[in-house]
């Protein structure tokens, strides 16, 4: 968790998405910024806590630990 903390800080993306969140989201898609459009379409489902974004229940992993963390998801699924 630390370590999902520490990249969430260095994310340029999801601080600015930490700020949108925190701040207000513009009344049209058009005022969003270019990075944080994709994000626009789930808004009412994003939040943050300790230093985490979180969709619903379910953390926003930056972009820096995405490969890594789909590699564990997936090394559950190897058949020995």
């Amino acid at each position: 968790m630390k370590q999902i903390q520490l990249e969430t800080e260095r994310d340029d993306n999801l601080q600015a998405l930490k700020q949108i969140i925190m701040h207000g989201w513009p009344d049209q898609k058009s005022d969003v910024p270019p990075n944080l459009i994709p994000y626009y379409g789930m808004r009412d489902e994003l939040t943050t806590q300790n230093y985490l974004v979180f969709k619903s229940e379910q953390i926003v992993i930056p972009i820096g630990l995405r490969a890594d963390m789909k590699k564990a998801v997936h090394s559950s699924h190897k058949i020995v």
